[in-house]
């Protein structure tokens, strides 16, 4: 028994061993930052590495080269590298963008320092609380270039932040105000806020020159002329110091050092957006950095759009990037794109006058890709990464199967005394996103062709014979020849599934016959010219996989009368490639429903008609 009781011990000795590493293996399988990463400084010599909804990726410790109890402030440089204080350490912790500590940065720490940020130019500038109270600039190698002997309201230059104009230092020293010192001039400035109930921690100046600070109890939002214009918190939290923006520019994150908890919230309504709790001890959570963060002395941005994006393989995928000074666009550079991960490639694109140049691929692999786009301003190098999903949602045969409603129309304007201008298609699928037409061919009774090629439409498709700007590859067509003309439409599009929001695949083949008499639309056995309206259904809709039957519903809307309806040829495609022709059927009637039911599969000749027929 003593054995059996030693093996079930060591046997979840084990389990739990290896669960544990797999926890372990799970956190640390990630590559580099991720626009909107969000960062956590939690002591210790560490931060915690988490994804834009707070979910763990990693722990990055910098005990290897700097052992510290508390980290606190942080900033990036141009190149993604993070800047990690190390408050009681006195130093600063370099980490490149897969989250590898690799050394230290600057010297000449007098104590606890606290705050970092870069410049336009690529300096750092370093807030001290204790020692001195220096706020320090180094150059982008980390050699000190001046130290500012600012003045201080109780304790140091705690929090900093340099506004636009790349010297008006704004910064907090733990009272109830927010100071500023000119670095351009080397000068005390006027206080920016005063009256606040303090101690005042990490402040961020917004685009807008408005300013957010944490004052301990609360969140506060400040306008240009330094009075509250709104004020933020979450229940039970009286202990605010981390703060900093995130990069979508309508929201922020901060971190009360109480409780541990991270909050995300919407700067316009104050709504709490996110929260998450770090799981470390009181008094551990002292610095909070978002990955693409904008700071208002980092003027040159390069911005990337959309964020994230999930598309179906074998799709294209295209990404702006906007490179702009301040708000000015900055035309003529090159912007090379590269793409990681299940779909490798690369390409670039120069800026236009807006700032914007644009890559387009296409994703083969299901998976994940990370598009970084890359450019060098003033010897600057900027970088900007977004991520793309690939999913794969036409598997089993199933996702081409979906025969929609289509609605064919031939327009003549008033319907009868004037000249036909046109057709156009309404098609009816639900949850459209896109749709091209590819090789949609047009013919005229004297054999000649217009094709209309690889054209993104919004629905109703509409083809205007007398528009000669509907199409640049094709010009338009003036003249309505007499005679029967044959419209043949390939049309694919895609639309979600209703239940699973998954992508899905629509192809459909369509060959349209219609008379010209006199330059109207005319039908035999009338002498009255009519616009008419066709409707072709399948049902059931949608037809699934091994539909034996499938009953084609064809209407026509007109005035009453006798008139014969020429469909020469009908295709329907189905997705495993078999084509259904109906070909030289003229249907007649005398009311406005005719049906049609075909067996699948079976001789597509062989259909019968349902319905009113003539006599």
């Amino acid at each position: 028994m003593k054995n059996k009781i030693n093996a079930l011990i060591l046997s979840i000795a084990l389990v739990s061993s290896i669960i544990a590493t797999i926890d372990v293996l799970k956190v640390e399988a990630v590559s580099t930052f991720t626009y909107g990463d969000v960062f956590v400084a939690v002591g210790d010599s560490k931060v915690q590495w988490r994804d834009a909804t707070g979910a763990l990726k990693n722990v990055i410790d910098c005990s290897s080269f700097v052992s510290s109890t508390y980290t606190t402030g942080m900033a990036f440089d141009i190149s993604g590298n993070l800047y990690i204080t190390m408050f009681d350490g006195n130093a600063v912790c370099k980490v490149d963008n897969t989250g590898t500590p690799i050394g230290t940065f600057g010297s000449n720490y007098n104590a606890d320092p606290e705050s970092i940020l870069f410049d336009g130019s690529g300096n750092v500038y370093v807030g001290h609380p204790d020692g001195n109270d220096d706020i320090l600039k180094f150059d982008s190698s980390g050699n000190l270039l001046k130290q500012f002997d600012v003045p201080i309201e109780s304790r140091g230059s705690d929090w900093i932040d340099l506004a636009a104009d790349q010297c008006t230092m704004y910064y907090t020293s733990e009272g109830t105000s927010i100071l500023r010192y000119d670095v351009c001039n080397d000068k005390q400035l006027t206080n920016f806020a005063t009256g606040l109930h303090g101690p005042t921690y990490a402040l961020r100046i917004l685009p807008n020159g408005n300013v957010l600070v944490a004052d301990t109890r609360d969140i506060h939002l400040l306008d240009t002329n330094g009075n509250i214009i709104k004020t933020y918190d979450a229940f039970g939290e009286n202990c605010w110091f981390a703060l900093n923006l995130d990069p979508d520019g309508t929201s922020f994150w901060s971190a009360d050092f109480c409780t541990s908890n991270v909050y995300k919230f919407d700067i316009d309504t104050g709504a709490q957006l996110l929260s998450f709790n770090t799981g470390t001890p009181y008094k551990t959570v002292f610095g909070l950095a978002v990955y693409g963060e904008k700071t208002a002395a980092t003027v040159i941005h390069l911005d990337l759009e959309p964020k994230t994006a999930t598309n179906n393989i074998g799709t294209s995928h295209t990404v702006t990037a906007t490179l702009l000074n301040g708000t000015t666009p900055l035309q003529g550079y090159t912007i090379d794109f590269t793409v990681s991960g299940v779909n490798p490639t690369s390409g670039s694109d120069i800026t236009d006058a807006d700032g914007k140049a644009t890559f387009t691929y296409t994703g083969n692999n299901a998976g994940l890709d990370t598009i970084t786009a890359e450019t060098v301003v003033d010897s600057k190098t900027l970088v900007g990464s977004v991520s793309k999903e690939w999913k794969n949602t036409n598997g089993g045969g199933s996702s081409n199967e979906e025969l929609k409603v289509q609605k064919i129309v031939a327009l003549d304007d008033d319907r009868e005394d004037e000249d036909a201008k046109g057709i156009y298609i309404d098609e009816d699928i639900s949850f459209l996103h896109d749709a091209t037409l590819t090789n949609a061919i047009l013919t005229d009774p004297n054999s000649n062709t217009y094709t209309y090629d690889n054209v993104p439409v919004s629905l109703p498709i509409k083809i205007k014979f007398d528009d000669p700007n509907w199409n640049p590859n094709l010009g338009g067509i003036s003249n309505m020849i007499d005679g029967i003309w044959t419209l043949e439409l390939n049309i694919t599009a895609t639309y979600e599934e209703p239940i699973t929001d998954e992508l899905k695949e629509v192809k459909q083949h369509i060959t349209l016959d219609f008379k010209v008499d006199n330059g109207r639309l005319s039908f035999e056995g009338d002498e009255d010219q009519f616009s008419f309206q066709k409707k072709i259904k399948m049902k059931p809709n949608p037809v699934p996989l091994n539909a034996e039957e499938v009953e084609i519903e064809i209407e026509e809307e007109s005035e009453p009368g006798v008139q014969t309806i020429f469909i020469n040829k009908l295709d329907i495609i189905k997705p495993s490639g078999t084509v259904i022709s109906y070909n030289g059927v003229p249907l007649s009637n005398d009311d406005s429903s005719i049906g049609l039911g075909v067996k699948l599969p079976g001789d597509p000749g062989d259909w019968s008609a349902s319905g009113p027929h003539p006599t």
